[in-house]
């Protein structure tokens, strides 16, 4: 009896102590331990199996010595293959890096074919959706790495002669096998997936190109759950990006829950220690964004109350580790995006996760783009304040913010600036000026259309609102009054939008799609 009050007088210790504000290098090891042993990481050999030259730069596909052959339980060498991208550079130029991590959903095949934005549909590479976010970085100047994860794509170990690509119950029996492995030897499975995603960072210092001191790292739901751990265990990465990834558990675990979990994803001995949350604030003072839609469950049996569960536990685990952050006078280090959406890395939130990452790990780009958004947002001030409203709807409208800001994300500076500029100039022409309303003519060649709308900014995007009438060329027509203005619009042809053939300027809209722009003159 006595040694039990012992050990739970022990633990009420341990336990006071991860509530402080600032860890120590005991209780940190102490985490870490959590994670089970670490393997000594051997020497790094990357073999390159493909090149291909893309215009900003090129893309490898390699392989890498994850873990030699482990005789205990007639283990194969574990390799891991990955996608590499390197942009254009110059020969002493040295470039901040990211290691991009995959998610988990159904689709255990793809694995780093996700994040590179590359699909394997019909054996063709092609361009992925949400996920592809270590291409989009590879493309704002980063060296990326999209390695597979354990388990995954082509580390599944799949048995000689089994052709089914897509096969989940086997793919989690194998998984399941895997861990039992891990365990038995005094380790587990996130502790595995630190481990090599610390790999694919000796890859990285490998490579003469990288400037070791800017290396973050980037993943998607449980890409962005296993970051955290990965974080914690390797201090040579600077800044990290959780989207809709990282949560409690200790509440994944709980007799409460309507799903029951694997007991492969668990972390045995962490109720002892502390909680997820301690991982999350042992960062501290490193910079880190986690993202958190306030929909994920939507869809799911109980979805809205599990949603609001979800986004609450965010709030919780944020709170917790903001008063270590603040401790350490770090506390615009942690940042937390909460949006309107589901279980997606959007690209809304991309714009605000993207130049975040580049203020810690790529300055330059960082203060070059935040010096552009904040003329922008001078300018939008500048001509709110006109006396009339159409000076806003003539020199910056809201469709037009929305291109210049993603004119800004992917890269075009130049262009972004240039539209500024036209816009500064253009404020005091309008100024005060009240203008008559302008007929406006819309066609739209569809010989084989049943029905034709015109949507757009001023209709409120209505598809079938403003109906053309078809003539006997195949032509659909109609004419409307519009105030003077900028606009942009897009054809409904039988419930299918396109882009005005006829018209070749086009702006983005804040999703990043293209929008045709009509401009109403004097």
């Amino acid at each position: 009896m006595k040694t039990k009050i012992v050990t739970l007088f022990i633990s009420i210790l341990v336990v006071a102590h991860f509530n402080q504000k600032v860890f120590s290098q005991q209780q940190r090891e102490s985490l870490l331990k959590v994670l089970g042993t670490f393997p000594q990481r051997p020497p790094v050999k990357v073999d390159t199996l493909e090149s291909v030259q893309l215009e900003s730069g090129w893309r490898y596909k390699i392989e890498y010595l994850s873990e030699p052959a482990n005789n205990l339980f007639d283990e194969p060498e574990d390799r891991i293959r990955a996608y590499l991208f390197i942009p254009q550079h110059k020969p002493d130029q040295r470039l901040p890096a990211i290691v991009a991590i995959h998610q988990d959903a159904d689709n255990s095949h793809l694995g780093k074919l996700e994040p590179a934005g590359l699909d394997i549909d019909d054996g063709k590479h092609q361009y992925y959706d949400d996920q592809k976010y270590g291409l989009e970085l590879f493309l704002r100047g980063y060296v990326v790495i999209c390695p597979d994860r354990f388990g995954h794509a082509e580390r599944r170990r799949i048995l000689q002669g089994d052709t089914q690509l897509v096969n989940k119950e086997r793919d989690a029996d194998f998984y399941n096998h895997r861990v039992g492995q891990l365990l038995m030897k005094g380790r587990t499975s996130p502790g595995k997936e630190a481990y090599d995603l610390m790999r694919a960072v000796d890859v990285l210092y490998s490579l003469d190109v990288v400037d070791t001191s800017r290396i973050g790292t980037i993943g998607h739901s449980a890409g962005g759950y296993n970051l955290v751990y990965f974080m914690s265990a390797d201090p040579r990465v600077k800044a990290g990006i959780s989207s809709c990834g990282f949560f409690e558990l200790l509440n994944f675990f709980n007799d409460k829950e309507p799903v029951k979990r694997w007991a492969s994803s668990a972390l045995p001995g962490l109720a002892k220690v502390g909680k997820s949350a301690d991982y999350l604030a042992a960062l501290a003072p490193r910079p880190i964004l986690l993202t958190r839609g306030k929909g994920e469950w939507l869809g799911h049996p109980d979805g809205e109350r599990r949603s609001a569960k979800h986004v609450q536990e965010t709030v919780e685990l944020e709170l917790y580790s903001r008063k270590h952050y603040e401790a350490l006078n770090a506390g615009d280090n942690l940042k937390v995006i909460y949006f309107d959406g589901g279980h997606f890395f959007t690209l809304l939130v991309k714009k605000i996760a993207y130049h975040w990452l580049d203020k810690y790990l790529n300055f330059t780009k960082w203060q070059r783009e935040e010096s552009l958004i904040q003329r922008l947002d001078d300018l939008c001030t500048q001509t709110k304040q006109q006396s009339e409203e159409s000076a806003l709807q003539c020199v910056l409208p809201v469709e037009k913010q929305d291109h210049i800001r993603h004119l800004i994300f992917i890269g075009q500076s130049a262009k972004a600036a240039a539209l500024i500029e036209e816009s500064q100039g253009q404020i005091r022409d309008f100024s005060g000026t009240k203008f008559k309303n302008k007929k406006v003519k819309f066609t739209f060649y569809a010989p084989a259309a049943k029905e034709v709308f015109v949507a757009g900014s001023f209709n409120g995007w209505n598809p079938t609102k403003d109906k053309l009438t078809k003539q006997s060329n195949g032509r659909w027509e109609t004419s409307m009054s519009l105030p003077v203005g900028v606009y942009c619009y897009k054809f409904v042809a039988d419930g299918e939008w396109f882009i005005d053939p006829q018209n070749t300027e086009t702006y983005y809209n804040a999703e990043g799609g293209e929008n045709s722009v009509l401009v109403v003159s004097r």
